[in-house]
């Protein structure tokens, strides 16, 4: 997996997963990558926050694995999509543990 950068002019790329094209917007020449968890520095005491956008590879009923990554499920939320989906997960760093505040999958462009 890949950071992507920031500052960097957005582009778009087409990649193929299980036959179906997906037009993304990226920040980087490749396709799935994550933005670093952030802080507010003022406090120190705020939970990072971060995003990861990489294919579903695992999922359990606790946690789920996207790109290189486990997160955790928070109280009672699952994941319902296929292995092999691509996603773009948020969530929340505390001791670094990852909770996932959503996930959204990355809809094909017709």
């Amino acid at each position: 997996m890949r950071t992507l950068g920031m500052g960097r002019q957005p582009i778009t790329n087409t990649l193929s997963i299980a036959a179906n094209p997906y037009r993304l917007p990226l920040l980087d020449p490749l396709p799935f990558g994550s933005l670093p968890a952030t802080m507010n520095a003022a406090s120190g005491s705020q939970p990072a926050r971060g995003v990861i956008v990489a294919p579903l590879i695992e999922f359990h009923p606790d946690r789920i694995v996207v790109g290189s990554c486990t997160l955790f499920l928070r109280d009672g939320k699952r994941c319902t999509y296929a292995v092999g989906t691509p996603l773009e997960v948020a969530y929340t760093e505390v001791d670094g543990r990852r909770d996932v505040d959503s996930i959204t999958p990355i809809r094909p462009v017709h």
